[in-house]
């Protein structure tokens, strides 16, 4: 079986695929696969994978038969792959020919890291190909508050970085489990490579991301379900902090920064209250307009 395997999450991405498999197929490493889950899409999504996969055999389909949840769509291709290093990929994304090959080699070459990220450009979503942004790589922490410090500036893009595949596995059920909710479900498997320290990056290539609202729909909407995120955010920050080996200091100081950490993350908690204010008042306790959750990638 491959050692590295790229997973593609996709719903409806038809006008996105084109670039993000051109992308895929010029990764200049050997033993690359492409492992795809397409969750029922409805537009021309099948068509546009079939015609891929029989041009390349480095490419594996899996055709979901009811549309998932963004969350349970990822791991379908998580917990398909059989390999020792992996990398999600969403379908509007793409990244320089030596990505795969320089992040892998940063891992093989580092046995303590678990996650290897480069530099991430940002385009406006309109197609223009107008950079927006550009995030250099995050350095592995110098010292164990520069982990704790870290941990308060995570960036979404890390998620799509290449990792050990057993320890994904791991962390990613696991944060799954605790905290079901796809809203910010990347920032909660992040915090356990963060604060653990076991992560490198490099800014001698590239991923490059257009800006998208993929997981806003899920967002709470009410009081109660932003309470019940909230918490169980923190549970999960809990117990990354608990296995990252950080010392009594450092640990205090990232607890006593987690309500905020996790109010930016899930729901703040004077959202929560005016919530819960307005439904004692005779409201509907509503935080926001309520947003449709289907079509996952």
């Amino acid at each position: 079986m491959p050692r590295i395997v790229i997973g593609v999450p996709v719903y409806n991405g038809a006008s996105d695929l084109e670039r993000c498999f051109r992308s895929l197929l010029a990764q200049d490493c050997p033993d690359l696969e492409i492992l795809v889950s397409d969750n029922a899409s409805t537009d021309a999504t099948p068509e546009i994978l079939a015609r891929f996969a029989a041009s390349d055999r480095r490419i594996r389909i899996i055709r979901q038969k009811h549309n998932l949840d963004m969350s349970a769509n990822f791991a379908a291709v998580n917990d398909a792959a059989d390999c020792e290093f992996f990398a999600w990929r969403a379908h509007d994304d793409w990244s320089d020919p030596d990505w795969a090959r320089i992040l892998v080699g940063l891992l093989q070459n580092n046995p303590k890291a678990n996650l290897a990220m480069s530099r991430t450009v940002f385009y406006h979503r309109d197609y223009s190909g107008t950079v927006t942004l550009e995030h250099a790589a995050p350095a592995t922490p110098a010292d164990d508050y520069a982990r704790v410090k870290l941990a308060a500036n995570m960036q979404a893009e890390w998620f799509y970085g290449f990792y050990r595949h057993a320890e994904l596995v791991r962390v990613f059920n696991r944060t799954r489990e605790l905290f079901p909710n796809p809203w910010s479900q990347d920032f909660g498997v992040l915090l356990h490579f963060v604060l653990s320290g076991r992560l490198i990056g490099t800014n001698a290539t590239a991923f490059h991301s257009q800006e998208n609202i993929r997981s806003m729909k899920y967002r709470p909407a009410h009081w109660r379900v932003g309470l019940s995120d909230f918490l169980r955010f923190c549970r999960v920050a809990h117990i990354a902090a608990r296995e990252s080996g950080l010392p009594l200091g450092p640990k205090l100081a990232f607890y006593l920064s987690l309500p905020k950490f996790a109010g930016h993350h899930t729901e703040k908690p004077r959202r929560i209250l005016r919530g819960w204010v307005k439904e004692r008042l005779g409201g509907t306790g509503a935080t926001r307009r309520a947003r449709p959750r289907r079509g996952g990638s």
